[in-house]
């Protein structure tokens, strides 16, 4: 339907709705398509052949002359054009064949690469480990999966990572970032975070400026001699630790305050929390005495005690003996002012032999 065929032999298939078949032996099948020139065909919907003859009965393919420049997304580009952007393509490749002399994966150029899948750029940079990356000058990545960036700074542990200039990381799996500082290969899986930081230890972390770890499984946030940087640091911002027999977790000045507080009024005598957290000790007063300590308090109140108990042993043991002086003396059957007679005598007021 809407087909045009011009031409010997031309031919618009049944299904080629609107296409035009211009030239002998040309052939449209498919839809809104056009197959120009003598043996042309046009098999696909929307398209233009000039070509695609057998050889024989057509051309395979033709030039198509004198195309103007195209303009829009859709336009024919023409050789012109195309010349434009192969000499852009020559420029980039160009660029990237100078950047590939400076920095040689030969060994012996400025940066060396020596092993598989490893990059190095800058000025003496060695990448010597499979997988490594070596970046700046004179950097130098040693070990399998080791990264380094930075002048002068090197990773020499396996997996081990060195970011800042003169940074070090020798430990495996070990990070080293800040300048100069380093992970020893005695602290494998250490982190230095800071310039001049500094791990020893194992598994530890050294978290600042100037900070150092020299045992395993810790985390410094100072320096422990305060040379060249802070002895110690406050934490703050800490949030409330769990409190239980088990738990791990750290705990804040608030909490500190509140157990001393507890602490105080238990005590009483006084006691309480004063400036920085510091627990004013109690005083107690016992029988005029002044005691600066539960234990002192105790032994007083102890003493005082044993005291009372012995007076109270004394005075009734001179009662008891008052009573039977007395009562032997004003009574018939009593040997002497001191015996103490039965209390048949005393009843009948005769003794008993």
């Amino acid at each position: 339907e809407g087909g045009t065929s011009l031409g010997y032999n031309s031919f618009v298939a049944q299904s080629a709705t609107n296409g035009i078949a211009l030239g002998s032996n040309a052939i449209v099948s498919g839809v809104n398509s056009v197959a120009l020139g003598s043996g042309s065909m046009a098999s696909e919907p929307n398209v233009v052949s000039v070509g695609g003859g057998d050889g024989v009965t057509g051309p395979a393919v033709r030039r198509i002359v004198n195309v103007g420049d195209g303009i829009g997304n859709n336009d024919a580009v023409n050789k012109s054009q195309l010349d434009g952007v192969t000499a852009s393509v020559n420029d980039v490749a160009a660029s990237v064949k100078n950047i590939a002399g400076a920095i040689q994966v030969t060994g012996s150029g400025v940066a060396s690469v020596s092993r598989k899948d490893s990059t190095a750029a800058g000025a003496s940079a060695q990448a010597a480990g499979d997988s490594s990356v070596a970046l700046g000058a004179r950097a130098t990545a040693n070990a399998i999966g080791s990264i380094v960036l930075g002048v002068d700074s090197r990773a020499r542990g396996v997996n081990s990572t060195a970011l800042g200039r003169q940074s070090n990381a020798i430990g495996d799996g070990s990070v080293s970032l800040g300048f100069n500082s380093f992970v020893r290969q005695s602290g494998e899986h250490g982190v230095a975070l800071g310039a001049d930081a500094g791990v020893s230890g194992k598994n530890s972390i050294a978290l600042g400026y100037g900070s150092r770890t020299y045992e395993a499984d810790v985390l410094s946030i100072g320096s422990g001699n305060g040379r060249g940087a802070p002895a110690t640091r406050r934490i703050v911002n800490v949030s409330s630790g769990n409190l239980s027999q088990v738990s791990t977790d750290a705990v804040n000045g608030g909490q500190l305050f509140q157990t001393l507080s507890s602490m105080a009024s238990i005590l009483g005598g006084g006691a309480a929390v004063g400036a920085q957290g510091v627990l004013v000790a109690p005083v107690y007063q016992i029988q005029g005495s002044s005691y600066g300590s539960v234990g002192a308090a105790l032994k007083a109140l102890d003493g005082k005690v044993t005291d009372i108990d012995h007076r109270v042993n004394v005075n009734s043991n001179l009662a008891a003996g008052a009573a039977a002086s007395t009562l032997s003396a004003s009574k018939p059957g009593a040997t002497s002012s001191t015996e103490v007679v039965g209390v048949a005598k005393l009843v009948s007021g005769a003794a008993l032999s």
